[in-house]
């Protein structure tokens, strides 16, 4: 039987047990009608309100590309230039830039010497000609880093008369005597709106911010950076947001939006993600923060949204934080001082630079996350026994900084050994869930608050099926759930100290349906 028979025999059958009495006999045999008995003055427990969270993963258009008001893609210039063997001549510009022109008056460098925000910057020399000396962009937006290698698909800008851009850019000029164009347009011979920075000899790396108002409508639009008079100048960290949607680097679109589903928590930076991040890449100015190329999903990132703005958001949402910490590449000492960055007072180390940073008051984090799904062979990935002992490091190093916290350790829906056969082509990847739980819980168990599992059903190769058998698949789906929490709670039973039950942190989860789904199929 294929998937799609399968999940069509799960519909049948859940759809036949809710339409048949306990009898057998179908629903429409029955005389009389249903009868529902509410007792509002019987109360049976409390609901977590933590089960309204939302999950986020810094690479995955959570902020760049979505929440995050940035209209520039690779803002720092920190991706390569894209090559090949088609394509082997330099045009000196970085993935999602393309030169204003190429003349012989003009010289484009991606420089790795001279730079505001490390490794490299946009250096721009022009000699004299017709042609000015520049680069523009057209409109990007990011994509799953799986599915291009590039990482962006086109988006072209439309700027409209009535709006307002406002621009903030980190500029060096070795010998230009004359201006920086910085505008917006079809083309340079084509601006809607421009702004001039002039220089007279030598200056080093200061921040220059403008406003942008286009005066006509331009489709199929650049933002554009150019000199025109002979000299040489570095540009780095450059920044547009649009004035009217910007609130302190979130759209306020895209925030009221969230709002609206209410999240009572956030999970913060991932996912996959985490397993390379280093969150002191993310504190301090956000111009000089450092971009910088994410392994577990070979993407870049421009740090723009570090602990603090990620606090922010949570503030400007109503939500807690949920933080997750690196286990792939990280160490318990860097956890730790993370704690202390969001915990401690001015009078620590880490909450000394968070005061200096702008917040001078402890955040007070309760909730977080030791590794995120350490049993798939990402960067770091490991069996059960190991991952247990590093837990323990970690909770250790994290509760010496604050006692208060709350750990989530890294669960799994394990399979058993006899499932997947070393010669089986998905043991390579499953290869560390079997006997996953019977390694973690009894050593996690100690210190641990919560497990964290993961559930993503149905899977988005159900193409084919009817709205109706679409629908009843994604409640079969919740059935599904629930089995797979009954075994998970079994082995608590048998294997966490004292057969303690944990509260179970369902931090990724997701009912997903195609996308050229048939008219009414929803997941809800």
């Amino acid at each position: 039987m294929n998937r799609r028979e399968f999940v069509k025999s799960l519909a049948a059958a859940s759809l036949a047990s809710t339409v048949l009495k306990g009898d057998g006999r179908p629903e429409a045999e029955a005389s009389g009608p249903a009868v529902i008995t509410v007792h509002p003055d019987r109360r049976l427990g409390a609901i977590n309100t933590r089960i309204f969270g939302q999950y986020t993963e810094e690479t995955l258009t959570s902020f760049d590309g979505g929440i995050s008001s940035q209209l520039l893609f690779n803002r720092k210039f920190e991706m390569p230039e894209p090559r090949s063997a088609q394509n082997f001549l330099f045009k000196g510009v970085s993935e999602g830039w393309d030169p204003i022109g190429l003349d012989t008056g003009v010289t484009l460098v991606l420089d790795q010497e001279v730079y505001y925000s490390p490794s490299q910057s946009q250096r721009i020399t022009f000699a004299g000609g017709d042609t000015p000396a520049g680069i523009q962009q057209r409109g990007l937006r990011y994509v799953l880093p799986q599915l291009l290698t590039n990482q962006h698909l086109d988006d072209p800008f439309t700027f409209k008369s009535g709006e307002r851009y406002k621009v903030r850019l980190a500029i060096k000029n070795q010998d230009l005597n004359g201006t920086l164009h910085v505008a917006l347009g079809e083309s340079h011979l084509k601006p809607v709106a421009s702004h001039d920075f002039r220089f007279s000899g030598s200056k080093d790396w200061e921040i220059y911010e403008c406003d942008l108002a286009p005066s006509a409508e331009a489709k199929n639009a650049k933002f554009m950076i150019y000199i025109d008079s002979p000299g040489t100048v570095w540009v780095d960290s450059v920044s547009m947001v649009r004035a009217d949607l910007d609130d302190g680097g979130f759209r306020k679109d895209a925030l009221e939006l969230t709002r609206r589903l209410q999240p009572t928590n956030i999970r913060w930076p991932g996912g996959w993600f985490v397993s390379d991040y280093h969150w002191r890449d993310g504190i301090g100015p956000v111009d000089k923060r450092p971009a910088r190329l994410n392994r577990a999903w070979m993407a870049y990132t421009a740090n723009d949204v570090g602990v603090d703005e990620f606090m922010q958001l949570c503030g400007k949402v109503g939500a807690e934080p949920y933080i997750c910490v690196n286990v792939g590449t990280g160490t318990p000492e860097e956890a730790a001082a993370l704690v202390e960055y969001v915990n401690g007072t001015s009078r620590t180390k880490w909450g000394r630079i968070r005061a200096e940073n702008g917040h001078a008051e402890p955040y007070g984090a309760k909730v977080w996350n030791v590794g995120n799904e350490e049993w798939l062979p990402t960067l770091g990935g490991t069996r059960g026994s190991v991952y247990a002992k590093r837990f323990d490091a970690y909770a250790k190093a994290m509760r010496a900084v604050d006692p208060s916290i709350e750990l989530v350790a890294v669960g799994a829906f394990d399979i058993p050994k006899d499932v997947i056969p070393p010669d089986s082509p998905a043991y390579p990847i499953l290869r560390y869930l079997p006997e996953w739980n019977r390694e973690v819980l009894p050593v996690a168990g100690a210190t641990m608050n919560q497990y964290s599992v993961h559930h993503y059903n149905p899977e988005d190769d159900i193409k084919d099926l009817s709205a109706a058998e679409m629908n009843r698949a994604a409640m079969v789906s919740s059935e599904d759930l629930g089995g797979k929490l009954d075994r998970l709670h079994q082995q608590m039973k048998d294997y966490a100290p004292d057969g303690k039950i944990y509260p179970v942190a369902l931090d990724e989860w997701a009912v997903n349906l195609p996308k050229n789904s048939p008219e009414g199929a929803s997941a809800k």
